[in-house]
């Protein structure tokens, strides 16, 4: 009877779980994707009238270099041109098709093959692609799990896709990055040129101890949200009634871990934040000191303030959004474990 019970109880709880997790992925995504929409449409208007003043913010950017010491260190800005990201309905098809063909090759490793042939690049951008790749599998190289099967087997076409991600998204003209150890600030060829100050004020940060440490913690801290997550929904809060005389530490701290759940998982983005935040001050700064020299117009110099807010309330919505989906699916997988729970007494 009690096998039964116990058994009936981790169905139950398994139930809880899965809606929970389904839950949280959907709110993320509509969620985050609301806000992100939103952003891009304001950044839509700031690249339209960016264009008349293209020729001096070019200027401006040449002399940003200079000044920042990144053109003496043998920085470039690599552009990339615009092409739209590999539709989502094409993907699907051209994975089913690869499939069906008979090969002895991995399904996993077929599957992200299938993915990363979407991705076209022009013929000048494949040396950034390729460094970005080797880049990117130097980290694999270096962690024990992916010298066990299946991640062994899948590496390198992982490493593409991180590659094909992060491009794909500066192709399309939402993103930019700059790469310390490849010595370039990639950029989307029309778009997005007032986010070059930012993107060197990322570089402006690694002068700060503090600072360098932060980037090192985003590197992990991105994990923490699941494994909140996990540990959270492995059990159910015990009652208020059983907790002053039941309990023993480790549910006490487990306890104390759901209720803040929501809270913890939108501070693990703190890094993040103080990192993103640090490079849009020292890159405003940076545009500031070329307004007082008159090599940068006001009206310039207001549109980068605008992209920096844009792009770090970006990551602010972001917190946001992994707190609140993390506190909403833990009470949602809560309430059908009770409503299971009920039904079958």
């Amino acid at each position: 009877m009690e096998i039964a019970d116990e058994n009936r109880n981790r169905e139950i709880r398994n139930k809880g779980i899965i809606t929970a997790v389904v839950a949280r992925e959907a709110s993320k995504r509509i969620l985050g994707g609301s806000v992100l929409y939103g952003l891009k449409q304001i950044d839509k208007a700031v690249n339209v009238v960016q264009q008349q003043d293209k020729f001096q913010l070019k200027q401006a950017i040449n002399t940003a270099m200079k000044q920042s010491g990144l053109k003496q260190k043998g920085f470039e800005i690599a552009y990339l041109k615009e092409a739209p990201k590999p539709k989502f309905s094409d993907v699907l098809k051209k994975i089913k098709n690869d499939l069906s063909n008979k090969d002895k090759t991995p399904i996993l490793k077929r599957v992200l093959q299938s993915v990363n042939s979407g991705f076209k690049y022009e013929e000048g951008e494949n040396e950034i692609v390729n460094r970005y790749t080797k880049f990117r599998l130097n980290i694999y190289n270096k962690n024990p799990l992916y010298k066990i099967k299946p991640f062994s087997e899948i590496k390198e076409e992982l490493a593409k896709y991180r590659t094909n991600k992060i491009l794909s998204k500066i192709k399309a003209g939402e993103n930019a990055c700059i790469n310390n150890s490849y010595k370039k600030i990639i950029m989307p060829e029309k778009k997005l040129h007032t986010a070059i100050f930012h993107e060197i004020g990322h570089n402006i940060n690694l002068r700060s101890p503090f600072i360098r440490q932060m980037n090192k913690m985003t590197k992990y801290m991105h994990k923490v949200p699941l494994a909140i997550l996990t540990l959270a929904l492995l059990n159910k809060q015990t009652e208020k009634s059983e907790q002053n005389s039941n309990q023993n530490t480790l549910q006490k701290a487990h306890n104390g871990l759901k209720k803040y759940a929501g809270l913890l998982a939108g501070l693990s983005v703190l890094p993040k934040l103080i990192n993103e935040g640090m490079a849009s001050i020292n890159g405003q700064k940076l545009a500031k000191s070329l307004m007082a020299q008159n090599k940068l117009s006001k009206e310039l110099y207001k549109k980068i303030i605008l992209t920096n807010v844009m792009g770090f309330s970006s990551y602010a919505a972001g917190a946001m959004v992994t707190g609140g989906t993390v506190y909403a699916a833990i009470k949602l997988k809560d309430k059908i474990q009770q409503h299971y729970e009920n039904k079958n007494k």
